[in-house]
């Protein structure tokens, strides 16, 4: 068991997300959201440690910390490694992309 709360599909490098897709998670009982090319993925990050650690992520500082550490990582702010390091080191949480 993956334990897995939900599958963000971007649907920027084959312009929908596949039907194959669509229907294994609807079989396991997944929910599945589509992401348009013109969504970050540290938008939907942010968005995401927000809810799950209201505390943590309510604290100004801490959402500043992780903004500098995104920007300052790299090309481009180090695209999804850097979020998903900032996930695990910051929520414990695990994703991958």
């Amino acid at each position: 068991q993956a334990q897995v709360a939900a599958l963000a599909a971007g649907e920027a490098e084959l312009g929908d997300v596949p039907e194959d897709l669509v229907v294994a998670c609807a079989r396991h009982r997944l929910p599945l959201f589509a992401v348009h090319e013109s969504v970050a993925f540290a938008t939907i990050t942010e968005h995401v440690v927000r809810q799950v650690s209201g505390e943590r992520a309510g604290d100004l500082a801490a959402v500043v910390d992780r903004h500098r550490r995104m920007m300052t990582s790299g090309p481009a702010g180090g695209g999804p490694d850097v979020v998903l390091d900032l996930l695990g080191s910051d929520l414990d949480l695990r994703a991958w992309v």
